[in-house]
């Protein structure tokens, strides 16, 4: 007997896979906000209807829970962290897709579930999909393992960044720079939560003049909280007129402040952060170009303009998120791509050896 095929899904028999989650239920758009002391969240999402035409069924709510896969273990054996419970909003079986709504809160976290929640946020700003699970009381025992789509196009987190007041001066025989870091940091769409970025972690390339080739978009969220990013290689080859590196040994405190983000984006605050003599390492072959970018600076009536790129983290609390412990959640967010710029002037960098 022929088996009907069945609009949106592959044609049966010829040793073709069944369908995953992904490919029957597709996200439309979600909403995250913090209100009350929670978290709430609601979704739209369409779903492949493969009941016959002449079936008509409505359905009445349904529960779930979404869980995270624990970052510290990907054996199966090891129990995923739930986050939230939602429940459908009572739906018809429509052809040949089925409109699904879906509301519900986040639910009260353990301090555990942190580092669950920065690997998740952290890949989905990275611009990757995001593994999760989805379980049902009416199914005991039923997992539907699944991703979270990435966001098109991917979320630019941090915007404006400028570095104000820096200063490089030697001592010893090396040398440090200091200043003030000032950034944009912007959630993706759909993620309206208030939000205090407590830290921040720069790891930055200094540049003769604006930015030369675009910054690595690698992400890894998996960091022990409160401990420094894994430090990354420098660039090899190293970009055209890239003269000095900057990094912190630990993480900067910041000062942030609600703003109004653009309108295609979620919540916005603007961050500020102090790099108090930080070391300025010149990088390797690149003693002509720092020498060069002194003249500039001493000798230029205006200073020199310096292009910095790199990658940052940043600490955020979100407001709402249930801790059991009674405090807002922090989560960390790494592998953040930047660019901006800086004017340094003649008192900023003197006296400084010119050979």
């Amino acid at each position: 007997m022929k088996i009907p095929s069945v609009p949106g899904l592959p044609p049966p028999g010829h040793n073709n896979a069944p369908p995953s989650f992904s490919d029957l239920v597709t996200l439309q758009s979600f909403n995250i906000v913090s209100a009350d002391d929670s978290i709430f969240i609601e979704a739209n999402a369409t779903a492949i209807n493969p009941i016959p035409w002449h079936l008509e069924f409505s359905s009445p709510p349904l529960p779930f829970v979404i869980a995270l896969p624990s970052p510290s273990n990907s054996s199966p054996e090891v129990p995923s962290v739930p986050i939230a419970s939602v429940r459908s909003h009572p739906f018809a079986l429509t052809h040949p897709n089925i409109s699904l709504t879906v509301s519900g809160a986040v639910l009260p976290l353990e301090q555990s579930a942190s580092r669950a929640l920065s690997n998740f946020m952290g890949k989905y700003v990275s611009g990757h999909e995001a593994d999760i699970q989805i379980t049902t009381p009416l199914v005991p025992g039923m997992v539907i393992n699944t991703t979270f789509p990435a966001p098109n196009p991917k979320p630019e987190i941090l915007r404006n960044v400028s570095i104000t007041n820096m200063k490089i001066t030697p001592t010893g025989t090396t040398m440090v720079a200091s200043g003030t870091v000032h950034a944009l940091v912007v959630l993706p769409r759909g993620i309206n939560v208030g939000v205090n970025a407590s830290r921040v972690f720069p790891d930055v390339l200094v540049y003769d003049g604006p930015v030369s080739m675009p910054g690595s978009n690698d992400s890894d969220s998996d960091v022990t909280p409160h401990n420094p990013p894994p430090e990354q290689p420098l660039p090899d080859p190293l970009p055209p007129r890239a003269f000095a590196h900057i990094r912190p040994e630990d993480w900067l405190p910041a000062l942030s402040e609600k703003v109004d983000g653009p309108e295609d984006a979620g919540s916005a605050v603007a961050v500020s952060a102090h790099i108090d003599d930080v070391p300025l390492q010149v990088l390797p072959g690149r003693e002509r170009e720092f020498s060069n970018f002194v003249s500039k600076v001493i000798f230029g009536t205006q200073g020199a303009l310096a292009g910095v790129q790199g990658v940052a983290a940043v600490a955020v609390r979100v407001n709402g998120l249930p801790f059991a412990n009674g405090h807002d959640g922090e989560m960390e967010l790494t592998g953040l791509p930047f660019e901006g710029s800086v004017r340094i002037g003649k008192k900023s960098m003197w006296p400084l050896p010119m050979d």
